[in-house]
C-alpha cells in the first residue's frame, strides 16, 4: 500500500494562476502544505517559492491578454478606456479653476468658520 499522495499539478497551477497560497492550495486538495511544498520540489524540480513566482506571472499574463481581448475582439469600451490609461499614460481631462484670492480675504474667512 502507497502512501503517496496523487497532487493535480494542473489544479495546482490554475490556484497559483489566480494568486491563491500555498496554505490555501494545500487546503483545497486536503493535504498539509510541507507535503505541497516537499513534492513541488520532487515533482517540479523546482522549490515552491520559485514555482509559484514563475506560475502567477503566467497568471498575470493571461489576465492582461484577456483584457486586451475583451477591449479589441469583444470592443468593451470601459476596457479600451482602462487600459489606455494603464498602458498607455491616457488620462482624463480635469478642468481647474484657479481663482486668485488676497491672503487677507483667506485669513478672515478662516477666523469666521473658527466662530
Amino acid at each position: 500500500m502507497s502512501n503517496i499522495v496523487d497532487i493535480n499539478w494542473d489544479k495546482v497551477i490554475m490556484m497559483l494562476q489566480a494568486h491563491c497560497s500555498g496554505t490555501e492550495i494545500a487546503a483545497k486538495l486536503g493535504i498539509h502544505e510541507k507535503t505541497l511544498y516537499s513534492r513541488c520540489k520532487k515533482d517540479q524540480k523546482l522549490d515552491f517559492i520559485s514555482f509559484k513566482a514563475q506560475k502567477r506571472e503566467s497568471g498575470k499574463t493571461i489576465l492582461k491578454m484577456s483584457q486586451f481581448e475583451s477591449a479589441v475582439k469583444d470592443k468593451n469600451i470601459a476596457m479600451q478606456i482602462w487600459l489606455g490609461k494603464q498602458l498607455l499614460g491616457q488620462r482624463d481631462k480635469k478642468d481647474i479653476e484657479q481663482k486668485n484670492i488676497n491672503p487677507i480675504e483667506v485669513e478672515i474667512i478662516e477666523n469666521k468658520s473658527k466662530e
